[in-house]
């Protein structure tokens, strides 16, 4: 009897150790939930993060529109100083004509007083003729001063035409190399100052060669104009193709978003189901009890099955007690509905 109520103290220890085990089974898995919740929190961090991405991704876009805008109307200004200069060239033209037509007026003025020199009227004809003479050179030199200020203004006009076109050319290379790797979301802006530059620039070209005879410190180059557009040219192909590749990694930025959001969807349905004391504890202290859990796996898979042995042993104890009455009685322990 004294042995089967050792076995039972035994036994009882046993559970109480197993009921131990149990209680801290349960605490490590609510501090696997509080981790799980730390990681939520993370992903929802991570998801500010990308969000505030796309913000300045738009933020850029709208710059870069306000960009393309300014170019546009430079050009458009550009466009109008090449009609201006244009339109000046024609009036220097007919001012050509105006000059070579008083000289024909000379000459028939001086064959005139050739004719005239057998008549007894020629003293009253070379009165008359010297003043219209004077009155012609008079014309004529302030003819040739409005030429030779309008040649300057001219080529003041060319020169400063040619800066601006530098200027706004240099200005399009450092805009499209600080924005070509903007992740920029859909910029329509190269396409636009593409089709803009095909469309008009040929007319714009043609509008830079004068007609007339001029010399050569008072005309535009015309070939540096064409190998300025070369440039120009070869620069929004570049452009376009670092346009093609941010296209692309807009893509793949989108995909892995959504990929991102997926994830964090799933996360949170688990998370979802967990207990809110294990959602409120540290993230340190939920990695702690993760890493302790997983080194304790093995031995607390060795201490049941060792539990289970010591089980199965106390299944065949069995005791046989004397009455005294003179009858005996086998004790056994049955854990079969237990």
């Amino acid at each position: 009897m004294e042995e089967y109520l050792e076995y039972m103290k035994t036994l009882r220890s046993q559970m109480n150790d197993v009921e131990d085990q149990a209680a801290k089974i349960s605490v490590e898995e609510q501090m696997q939930i509080t981790i799980i919740q730390n990681i939520e929190k993370d992903l929802q961090l991570a998801k500010s993060e990308a969000k505030q991405l796309i913000e300045d991704i738009d933020q850029r876009i709208k710059e870069k529109g306000q960009i393309c805008t300014q170019i546009l109307g430079n050009q458009g200004k550009i466009s109008t100083l090449e009609s201006d200069s244009s339109t000046l060239c024609q009036k220097k033209n007919v001012s050509h004509m105006a000059f070579e037509f008083c000289n024909k007026i000379i000459t028939i003025f001086y064959n005139l007083i050739l004719h005239l020199k057998a008549r007894t009227e020629f003293r009253t004809i070379i009165c008359i003729a010297t003043l219209t003479l004077e009155l012609i050179q008079q014309e004529r030199v302030n003819l040739s001063t409005k030429l030779s200020e309008k040649s300057a203004y001219y080529a003041k006009l060319a020169d400063d035409l040619n800066t601006k076109l530098q200027k706004q050319q240099d200005f399009k290379s450092s805009t499209l190399f600080e924005y070509s790797f903007s992740p920029v979301r859909e910029w329509l802006w190269p396409t636009l100052v593409w089709q803009d530059f095909n469309g008009q620039g040929h007319n714009r070209r043609e509008n830079w060669r004068f007609s007339g005879n001029c010399g050569s410190e008072n005309c535009l180059n015309a070939d540096n104009l064409d190998n300025d557009e070369k440039e120009v040219m070869k620069n929004l192909d570049a452009a376009h193709a670092k346009f093609d590749l941010v296209t692309q990694l807009k893509s793949k930025l989108v995909s892995d978003n959504s990929k991102a959001k997926q994830s964090i969807e799933l996360v949170r349905r688990r998370i979802n189901g967990f207990k809110s004391q294990l959602k409120e504890m540290d993230r340190r202290t939920l990695e702690e009890e993760l890493t302790a859990l997983l080194s304790d796996k093995a031995g607390e898979s060795e201490y049941l099955q060792s539990l289970h042995q010591q089980i199965d042993k106390l299944k065949g104890i069995s005791h046989i007690l004397k009455c005294a009455c003179g009858k005996e009685y086998e004790v056994e322990v049955d854990l079969g509905s237990k």
